[in-house]
């Protein structure tokens, strides 16, 4: 378990490192990440979820500084099969429950808003 807090970085700074590793790293395969990660910046909820990298893993969290091994959403591209992972992470389980989905990069945002909802991590102003 970790002992540690990860400070979150602002979406644009995120966004910021995916375009880095693309055009300047030559890492053509997170492109999917970045427009993941542009999708989060623009939505009306962005304020409210925080997010970090670790390498080219993206984590997700409810809160600004947060346990890496507590309550925190992995989000990273499989080059190989093509398709956006998420996986979900619950400790307050002895059993240390997991949440699992991979999908296309064109589902991943309606895939993370769907999730959003399941965790319940904060409600939206809009009326479904």
């Amino acid at each position: 378990m970790a002992s540690y807090k990860i400070k979150s970085s602002p979406w644009s700074k995120i966004a910021g490192f995916y375009r880095d590793m693309i055009e300047e790293n030559g890492h053509s395969s997170l492109k999917p990440m970045l427009k993941f990660v542009e999708q989060i910046e623009a939505a009306e909820f962005s304020n409210r979820i925080y997010g970090a990298t670790s390498h080219v893993r993206l984590l997700i969290s409810y809160l600004p500084e947060f346990d890496p091994d507590k309550q925190v959403l992995f989000v990273e591209f499989d080059s190989t099969t093509r398709q956006v992972k998420f996986e979900y992470q619950e400790t307050q389980s002895p059993l240390y429950k997991r949440w699992r989905k991979a999908c296309s990069p064109k589902d991943s945002f309606a895939v993370f808003q769907r999730f959003l909802k399941r965790v319940k991590w904060f409600y939206s102003s809009r009326p479904d």
